[in-house]
């Protein structure tokens, strides 16, 4: 199972850059936070470094 910090158009949260989970090599490790309690811990950096009001729709999502 795996936990990532989702926007709508699918990209994810690393912990340093939002990033295309489909298109860039790795990308499912880099976002995968493992448990819904780590996820939440970085949800809030995700949102701040949304400055324009982009990612207000970055949401925690848990997938198998």
């Amino acid at each position: 199972m795996r936990t990532y910090i989702q926007r709508a158009n699918g990209d994810c949260w690393s912990g340093d850059e939002w990033i295309n989970i489909n298109s860039v090599i790795g990308g499912r490790d880099a976002c995968d936070w493992q448990t819904y309690e780590a996820a939440t811990g970085h949800l809030d950096d995700a949102l701040a470094r949304d400055e324009e009001g982009q990612f207000a729709d970055a949401r925690i999502v848990t997938v198998d």
